[in-house]
């Protein structure tokens, strides 16, 4: 398996995906191209013979717009000679008819050779987000499963209004955390590698937390968790908490943990793996950010929307 497999699959239905548009699928249905487990003739995306010049294809619709990192593509099934594999950004909802009036289309896969009752990994590194990918079959034929894996967006609602701050590249920094809880705390803060996974608690009075200091005050107009793809990993409740310090304040990890901060989110049930949203926050001045998690579990992304504090 590929090192990329651990992220979420984006073409997974369990994360809203769903194939939007299919030339033909008279002998095998395309949607099981995103169904789990491993295919076979009997499950698989499969086209008549075609008689014509040209290319079968379908379109998939990602469950989130996402930073792809890899593709699998599994060819137990009467495979293709050969694929290639396209993607777009849309707005989520857009129409099978506006998405196929869409002009500007990203090779993934220019034209790759496949290999018979295999699974082929496509490693990749894109800094554009994509919502839809369009699967050709040279020149048809049939595919067992394709995976999109990759890092999600927020809404591009808040990515167009504020900026997330909770990122490296934003200057923010893990400063304190519960005692176990160090490993992997920083990848809150980075895309390209996230996941905080704390150790299991055995001790019911305590509780794991982490607290991130923000390069430069900023107003909080919002936050979200993301636990997506975690089941059996998230909480049972969290809260988050904000604080204003003076420049240069640096506290121990006693102090952190005793410290009353302003309440962003009272402690509230997990409810699962999902991207829980906090928003309409009002534009809180802090300069720090403790997430906490009762009595342990993990997350995948902190986000903190807002703008620079005036």
């Amino acid at each position: 398996m590929a090192h990329f497999s651990q992220l979420p699959n984006w073409a997974d239905p369990d994360n809203g995906a769903q194939i939007c548009y299919v030339t033909d699928d008279q002998l095998g249905a395309a949607e099981h191209l995103l169904q789990s487990g491993r295919g076979g003739v009997a499950s698989a995306w499969l086209t008549q013979r075609r008689r014509q010049v040209g290319q079968e294809f379908c379109l998939i619709r990602l469950g989130e717009q996402a930073l792809l990192r890899g593709l699998e593509i599994d060819t137990h099934g009467d495979c293709p000679p050969y694929l290639s594999a396209y993607a777009c950004c849309l707005p989520l909802e857009s129409s099978p008819e506006q998405i196929l009036a869409e002009a500007q289309w990203d090779p993934l896969i220019k034209k790759m050779a496949l290999q018979p009752n295999q699974q082929h990994w496509v490693d990749m590194m894109s800094d554009y987000p994509y919502t839809h990918i369009r699967v050709m079959l040279y020149p048809d034929g049939g595919l067992s499963r394709f995976r999109a894996y990759g890092h999600a967006l927020p809404s591009d609602e808040l990515t167009h209004r504020y900026t997330n701050f909770a990122q490296t590249a934003q200057g923010a920094q893990v400063v304190a955390c519960s005692e176990g809880a160090e490993a992997q705390a920083g990848h809150l803060l980075d895309p390209t590698n996230a996941i905080w996974r704390t150790p299991r608690n055995r001790f019911g009075m305590n509780h794991a937390w982490v607290v991130i200091a923000l390069k430069q005050p900023i107003q909080l107009h919002a936050l979200q968790i993301d636990t997506r793809d975690l089941l059996g990993e998230t909480a049972a409740e969290y809260a988050v908490e904000g604080f204003y310090l003076p420049e240069g304040t640096d506290w121990t990890a006693d102090q952190w943990a005793t410290a009353e901060g302003i309440e962003l989110v009272e402690r509230w049930p997990m409810d699962g793996p999902r991207l829980h949203h906090e928003g309409d926050l009002g534009g809180e001045s802090i300069t720090h950010v403790r997430l906490s998690l009762y009595p342990d579990g993990a997350v995948r992304q902190l986000y903190l929307w807002g703008t620079l504090d005036a």
